[in-house]
C-alpha cells in the first residue's frame, strides 16, 4: 500500500517560498522602508486619490490620500512601505462602484482631467521620486 508523502518533508521548501513571497528583503535584495507623504496640486491637498510608486526593480506600492492629501504606502503583499530606490509615480481616481456618476464628474473636471492625462499612466508619467532610508515623508507635487 502506498503512503501519502509526508507534509513535514516539504515544510522547509514551503516556508522558503512563503518568505520569498512575503518579504521583499529576503529574496529580492530590495529593502523595504515605511513611506508616507502628501499629494498636492497648485499648493492644495488632493483628497481621495490613488497613488502608485513603481520601482525599477521589485514590487510596487500604493496608497490612497485622505482629505488632507496624506497617504501611506503598502506593497501588493500588504506589507507597509516601499522598496528603496527610484520610483515612477502615477495617480488615479479610486474605483467607487456605488458612486460612479460622482467619480465620472470628478474625472471630467478640467483640472482633474489635465492631472490624470499627465500623471495617470505608469508608462508616461514624468514624475519620479527617490525612496531613501529614513525618508518617510515624501511630498508628491502634481503641477
Amino acid at each position: 500500500m502506498l503512503t501519502p508523502p509526508r507534509v513535514a518533508q516539504s515544510r522547509p521548501a514551503v516556508r522558503l517560498l512563503l518568505l520569498c513571497a512575503l518579504s521583499m528583503a529576503g529574496c529580492s535584495g530590495n529593502k523595504l522602508v515605511p513611506v508616507s507623504g502628501t499629494v498636492t496640486r497648485h499648493g492644495l491637498a488632493v483628497p481621495n486619490l490613488g497613488v502608485h510608486f513603481v520601482p525599477e526593480k521589485g514590487l510596487g506600492s500604493h496608497g490612497l490620500t485622505d482629505q488632507a492629501g496624506r497617504f501611506e504606502l503598502l506593497l501588493s503583499t500588504g506589507e507597509q512601505g516601499a522598496v528603496l530606490g527610484p520610483h515612477k509615480v502615477w495617480v488615479q481616481l479610486p474605483a467607487d462602484p456605488q458612486n460612479r456618476s460622482a467619480l465620472q464628474r470628478r474625472a471630467s473636471e478640467p483640472d482633474m482631467e489635465a492631472m490624470l492625462i499627465k500623471y495617470g499612466n505608469s508608462e508616461t508619467t514624468p514624475l519620479t521620486v527617490e525612496v531613501k532610508e529614513g525618508q518617510e515623508d515624501i511630498k508628491v507635487i502634481l503641477d
